[in-house]
């Protein structure tokens, strides 16, 4: 990224946090938004503004770690997240990655969350993030590596500059609710805003900044901003983003576009920027992830992707709003769930028809489950109905019925558990934790009914001795091997696994 670049982001940036931070303001006795809009119309056709207008853009980032660190570090002060202040993401074997490209290379095998593998011969493996940093923004050459370990060359100057049309996106739920398991979605009331430069319009913006001077010298060094209706606006070239794992629209959504302008100031350019905030509530399409339940994390995602494939590519950017993502997150109130880590990633995917890669940016709220309900209402009850049943190694041998009695009821106790997990889980194709651990509880529960069948033939047969000796054996090695493999069985499910509570990372 050029030193030009940079600039041009922290002048967006600085428009961007006046938007928010000043009060509404209009000129006194002098109709901006009104003479900005009959130029805008005026000049449609000469300034094509159906079209976007373009600005130099580094044509990949370099992904942070937002997960993990940045709720550590800004939690108690999310005004303070800075983007700067976050890692690179590494891999496994310490290389660094990619975030955003699709809009910029058209190469198939440089997409979103690309390993790079070297600038300038080096490894990155091998580099700290300020070097690799200064050897990004120098770049020359590079060097990406496959998942097969397969190595490609690129040489850009810097960064890799690309004309593109930068747009930058918030998500902010107000509330989530309904995190529904069977079905795979939660409910989301939300506020769904795209931020964007017009340098076209920000030329007419000037004129009309310049007729308010005239008008009137105290509007020198003054802000306006305009709210206008979608009519009004016509065909005016508005990103056409949309959340992609969005299935069900909520009964009513409201969309209000403003325009804020920004005259020079000192060393800073003037600047025009677009908003676009929608309103509105959905259900949201997520993939959930069992196999550690009841220990379970989930991911509930907001996917944001060019709902418009067939023009020009959207570079879809994030970084400057980490504060209000934190700050988002942390106002959310959930029920049965704990929230934990906020994420972004982009993926990449392929359009067929038009034969191009488009990246999709997902913010990522990472939950995870309150599992003091299932300790307590199933997984204890188990294993105290479990107890029970072994209890007939307790009971004389030649009382066969009280025994068989005893473990029968103990198993058909355990078998009225399995509808309780039914309903808060889908037909799953795969074992869960709580799977497990009630698949072992009905084996070593049916255990007893046999043992003690056969215990009784060893009394009739070799008397008294030999069937509490048969006894004997099971009260000491049956909770053993119980024990032992609930605990191989549970190591193998949350070993490696993302989705494990980190209360048990201790596992992975």
């Amino acid at each position: 990224m050029s030193a030009d670049i940079r600039n041009i982001k922290s002048i967006f940036i600085v428009a961007i946090l006046l938007f928010f931070t000043t009060s509404s303001y209009s000129y006194d006795d002098f109709d901006e938004c009104g003479l900005l809009l009959i130029d805008i119309n005026k000049s449609f056709y000469a300034l094509s503004l159906d079209e976007p207008s373009l600005e130099t853009g580094a044509s990949y980032y370099l992904k942070k770690q937002v997960g993990g660190i940045a709720l550590e570090k800004f939690r108690k002060d999310p005004i303070l997240a800075n983007i700067d202040d976050l890692p690179y993401v590494r891999t496994k074997d310490n290389y660094v990655i990619a975030e955003s490209v699709a809009s910029a290379l058209s190469d198939k095998n440089f997409k979103a969350n690309a390993i790079i593998y070297s600038y300038d011969g080096i490894k990155t493996s091998k580099m700290n993030d300020k070097e690799i940093y200064d050897a990004y923004i120098k770049s020359g050459k590079f060097q990406t590596i496959d998942l097969e370990g397969t190595i490609f060359d690129y040489d850009e100057e810097g960064a890799g500059d690309k004309d593109v049309k930068m747009v930058w996106v918030h998500v902010k739920p107000n509330t989530i609710s309904k995190i529904d398991t069977l079905t795979g979605t939660f409910n989301a009331s939300y506020e769904f805003s795209l931020y964007w430069n017009n340098n076209k319009i920000n030329t007419l913006a000037d004129k009309v900044y310049q007729k308010a001077i005239k008008h009137d010298k105290k509007n020198i060094g003054f802000a306006f901003y305009c709210s206008y209706e979608k009519k009004q606006l016509g065909d005016l070239f508005i990103p056409d983003l949309a959340l992609k794992n969005k299935s069900e629209e909520g009964e009513s959504t409201t969309i209000s576009y403003t325009l804020n302008y920004e005259p020079e100031f000192e060393d800073s350019i003037s600047t025009t920027t677009f908003t676009k905030k929608i309103i509105s509530s959905a259900v949201f399409q997520v993939d959930f992830n069992f196999k550690t339940f009841p220990f379970d994390k989930q991911f509930l995602k907001f996917e944001i992707e060019n709902n418009d494939l067939s023009s020009l590519p959207i570079s879809i950017a994030w970084d400057w709003l980490l504060p209000e993502i934190i700050q988002d997150f942390n106002s959310l109130h959930l029920m049965e769930w704990k929230k934990h880590d906020i994420g972004i990633n982009y993926h990449t995917e392929e359009n067929y028809i038009h034969e191009t890669y488009h990246d999709v940016l997902e913010v990522i709220f990472v939950i995870e489950r309150h599992f003091a309900y299932f300790i307590f209402k199933i997984i204890l009850p188990v294993l105290l109905i479990l107890i029970l049943a072994w209890s007939t190694f307790w009971i004389n041998a030649r009382e066969l019925e009280s025994r068989l009695t005893v473990s029968v009821v103990c198993f058909l106790s355990l078998v009225a558990y399995t509808f309780v997990i039914d309903e808060n889980l889908p037909k799953l194709s795969y074992l869960t934790v709580l799977d497990a651990i009630i698949l072992l509880a009905y084996i070593f529960s049916a255990i007893p009914t046999f043992q003690s069948i056969y215990c009784f033939i060893l009394l009739e047969k070799g008397g008294i001795k030999i069937a509490n000796k048969f006894d004997n054996q099971f009260k000491k090695f049956v909770p053993i091997i119980f024990l032992v493999l609930v605990s191989l069985f549970f190591a193998s499910f949350v070993s490696g696994s993302k989705n494990t509570i980190d209360t048990l990372s201790f596992f992975k």
